[in-house]
């Protein structure tokens, strides 16, 4: 649901430089506006639910790709 302010997420911090750089990560990287619902839906309905994340040393999380549950390994 959106706050009063039409937002998804909000952002509350002092520092202006952190709310420009986290507010590039959650709506124009991750699309959180179009994204968080039905990650949040498959999250509720399967119980697990993985993002892979591609980052770039320069640039930081370029890109991300949801994957299922099946395709994950953990090693201990």
């Amino acid at each position: 649901m959106k706050n009063e302010y039409g937002k998804v997420l909000d952002i509350k911090t002092d520092d202006a430089n952190i709310h420009d750089i986290l507010h590039n990560l959650f709506y124009d990287v991750l699309n959180v506006e179009f994204n968080l619902w039905p990650w949040v839906r498959n999250m509720c309905k399967y119980g697990d639910f993985f993002l892979k994340l591609e980052i770039d040393e320069k640039y930081g999380i370029t890109n991300l790709a949801p994957h299922s549950a099946y395709e994950v390994e953990i090693l201990e």
